[in-house]
């Protein structure tokens, strides 16, 4: 199913438990979390949020201020997601390098390759595979969209580099706030 037509549907559920005017808005947030997600990388980020949002509404450790306010955030994301007002995104390559220590993982370290407009920024605490990520980086074609230029970039991830194996490497769009 076309993602942004399950973002569309997730985000009208929503629309209509707002508008039930549940009693306590913490019934309409626990009630938001039982719309049935998609996998998460399928829907916009700012459904995500919402649902981080109404998480935040029904944490029996926040105060009624800080729930009151998530709901009220919560409010405005799901209006500006269905009259098309959506918030800016950007993608980032996130990639998983370990260590293996006789046959098993010992440590993990990560890469963020944010991308957006053109622009990149390559993290990582571990120099070695930034180091790595920044020259694959500086071999792509820069004028490739940015899916395509990360969706590129993490085809040519070796599987080993130094004493780093590859684990994981998938790319999420996130929102920018």
């Amino acid at each position: 199913m076309d993602t942004t037509l399950v973002s569309h549907r997730i985000a009208v559920q929503c629309r209509q438990i707002i508008d039930l005017h549940l009693p306590d808005y913490i019934d309409s947030a626990q009630r938001m979390l039982q719309v049935p997600l998609s996998p998460a990388d399928t829907i916009h980020p700012m459904l995500r949020k919402v649902y981080g949002l109404a998480e935040e509404v029904v944490n029996p450790d926040s105060d009624d201020a800080t729930s009151q306010e998530a709901w009220d955030n919560l409010h405005v994301l799901v209006d500006n997601y269905l009259d098309g007002k959506w918030s800016t995104t950007c993608l980032t390559a996130v990639i998983i390098y370990g260590l293996i220590n006789t046959d098993k993982l010992d440590h993990t370290f990560s890469i963020a390759i944010t991308r957006q407009n053109g622009k990149s920024v390559v993290e990582s605490g571990e120099k070695t595979l930034r180091l790595l990520a920044e020259k694959l980086a500086s071999s792509l074609n820069p004028a490739q969209t940015d899916a395509w230029f990360l969706q590129n970039l993490i085809e040519r991830l070796p599987a080993k580099h130094a004493d780093f194996h590859l684990q994981s490497a998938h790319v999420i769009e996130q929102l920018l706030e």
